[in-house]
């Protein structure tokens, strides 16, 4: 395997003073991480996913029970399994309910502690305090950092981090010290990670790249990178094959579950030339905004093609930074460990298997990715320490003012996730005409009963999106609320030709359908809903009182009981089975399901209305 001496494995015990060097790096870092996202305490939650995890999601709002922690081990929603995400979502909601700034806080702790994991896992195996530190406070206050910190929906990126830099932390550990119960440790730590964010399936790759450097583990006579015999090369494979089975299956699930979502992008939306034209260009678009974080925006809508001469010259620029970097491999293996970090961690994501539809790239995409630039940066900086006696002076003063910067940028890129309006208005005024931003404000407006600044933004997106099904979808609930039925049902329809298996839809129409009269209509909207998701409480919730207003009295009581199993604190399936009741003359049983409802729901207004009727009933008789 090599000599190992260089590490800090073989150095023995630390001095105090180099233990009190360590803790005030990490206590730093620490103070400036707070210093940029404590203002997030006083954050709201924003409609850009955080109503589908948390604000509307009534699983994950009842907190931490048995059943919910089944609910999570078993479900894939929104193309995805996380159930580890699901449970940090559970217990905010359990300690803080739906206060947002305590949601947002555990964001930052998550992204704390992956700060000072990755600064004690690259001291721990290089020795390098400095470089060590540069590259944690890079992590730590990278603008392109913000959106997977200040957003309460993208919990699965500072989560998952924890596990991938355990995972590493103990793989290394294991390295030098073997044994079955550390490698257990190994295969525990990455199979979190993936139930936290399926991302982390290039995990074993980054560990045969550590492999190389900083682990060394491939050294030739003067302890440099050696050329091995492929042999030798694989048994580095063989004995992380374990990793690779977790990395596989979780790839085979994770395209299954977008595929019955309907969220894989089609070969026709997005042809696989456009999707290389687009994952070459981003490769280095990523790099332009690491050096140059101006203008980041939750949404990068696609462009109408890419002009011949970027892709060309993101190739060119790739491929001489990826021949460079293997040329050098053997005096600086640090640049081709981080290189390939980068490029390896990014590929999962960078849009070759396109998940959803009408963005190019992400910034909450480069959360790990950019931690192997960041190496390729922090040691070529200590090697221009060790060659050039000016850098010595200028060198540390330089990496401390670029941290500095980016953690000014970063206070003032988190300040636009304060909410929805501030987020999207700033995404707009960014990029105009952004489908995303449009649609969300339009969104905010029509739910605050503003409709006629939610006029202008939805019919602004379908102007410009006439095929895109959200479009439609919140266009037509939005004249759904200004009470033009017909022409809301319509939108609706064009909206089902362009993606029949979308639930949610399905259950909008049946609504409408119900409010116009068509109970038979309404019935098969929400039949359809149930036979895409069989455990949809709000579509059969909304059979039950439709099937009640079709005088299907006993059919429509199956249905509330139906409700109760999956969700036995829903006040409205109470009532439903107190109308049933009430309708077949049982007054006594209607009674109580009434007041079964208003103590589950003391607002619920139609139950205390419904229980009232059913008491001057009792006095005429």
């Amino acid at each position: 395997m090599g000599k190992r001496g260089s590490l800090v494995h073989n150095t023995g015990e630390k001095t105090p003073s180099l233990e009190r060097k360590s803790l005030g790096i990490i206590l730093a870092l620490c103070c400036a991480v707070l210093a940029v996202y404590l203002q997030t305490a006083t954050f709201d939650f924003t409609r850009y996913d955080d109503n589908y995890f948390i604000t509307e999601n009534s699983v994950v709002q009842q907190g931490l029970t048995l059943d919910n922690f089944f609910w999570a081990l078993t479900a894939v929603q929104n193309g995805t399994w996380q159930p580890v995400t699901w449970l940090t979502h559970m217990f905010d909601c359990h300690v803080f309910g739906l206060n947002a700034g305590g949601h947002h806080i555990v964001n930052v702790i998550f992204h704390l502690v992956s700060t000072g994991l990755l600064f004690t896992l690259l001291l721990r195996l290089t020795n390098a305090y400095y470089p060590s530190a540069f590259v944690a406070g890079l992590f730590a206050l990278h603008p392109l950092h913000v959106e997977s910190v200040a957003w309460v929906g993208e919990r699965r990126d500072v989560l998952s981090t924890i596990w991938w830099l355990l995972t590493m932390s103990t793989y290394s550990t294991w390295v030098f010290k073997r044994g079955f119960i550390r490698y257990a440790l190994v295969v525990l730590c990455f199979a979190l990670g993936l139930m936290s964010k399926p991302m982390l399936v290039s995990l074993p790759l980054i560990l045969l790249l550590i492999d190389v450097w900083p682990l060394k583990r491939v050294l030739g006579e003067e302890g440099l990178v050696n050329t091995l015999a492929p042999s030798q090369y694989g048994r580095l494979v063989v004995e992380k094959i374990p990793l690779f089975v977790l990395a596989a299956g979780m790839s085979l699930i994770t395209m299954i579950a977008v595929g019955q979502e309907g969220s894989l992008g089609s070969s026709i939306q997005y042809p696989w030339s456009f999707r290389v034209e687009n994952a070459i260009v981003t490769y280095v678009k990523y790099l332009q905004f690491t050096i140059w974080p101006a203008g980041l925006i939750p949404h990068y809508p696609y462009p109408a093609y890419y002009p011949l001469w970027q892709v060309a010259g993101s190739l060119l620029i790739l491929a001489l930074i990826t021949l460079y970097c293997l040329k050098e491999i053997t005096r600086q293996p640090y640049l081709g460990v981080g290189w390939f970090w980068y490029l390896l961690s990014m590929f999962p994501v960078i849009g070759l298997v396109q998940q959803g539809s009408g963005f190019s790239m992400a910034d909450r995409y480069t959360y790990v990715p950019l931690i192997g630039i960041f190496i390729m940066i922090a040691w070529s900086a200590k090697r221009l320490t060790e060659q050039y006696r000016w850098a010595k002076s200028y060198v540390p003063w330089m990496s401390a003012l670029l941290t500095l910067v980016c953690g000014i940028l970063s206070f003032m890129q988190t300040r636009h996730w304060r909410d929805t309006e501030t987020l999207f208005a700033y995404t707009l005024a960014q990029s105009p005409g952004n489908h995303i931003a449009l649609q969300q404000l339009g969104v905010e407006y029509r739910e605050r009963g503003d409709l006629a600044r939610a006029y202008e933004f939805l019919a602004e997106d379908v102007r410009l999106n006439p095929g895109d099904i959200d479009a439609l979808a919140n266009f037509g609930q939005l004249l759904e609320k200004m009470g033009r039925l017909i022409e809301a049902v319509a939108y609706h329809q064009k909206a089902i030709v362009l993606n029949p298996s979308n639930p949610e839809i399905h259950l909008n129409l049946g609504q409408i359908q119900a409010r116009l009269g068509d109970l038979a209509g309404a019935q098969t909207s929400f039949s359809r809903v149930l036979a895409l998701q069989p455990d949809s409480v709000p579509a059969r919730l909304n059979l039950g009182y439709t099937l009640f207003l079709a005088k299907e009295y006993n059919a429509a009581a199956a249905q509330f009981a139906s409700v109760l199993k999956k969700a036995p604190q829903m006040a409205e399936a109470y009532n439903g089975l107190g109308l049933v009741a009430m309708e077949q003359g049982r007054l006594g049983d209607a009674a109580d399901s009434f007041r079964t409802a208003l103590r589950l729901k003391p607002e619920l207004q139609h139950a205390r209305d419904n229980l009232k009727l059913i008491e001057h009933q009792r006095e005429k008789q």
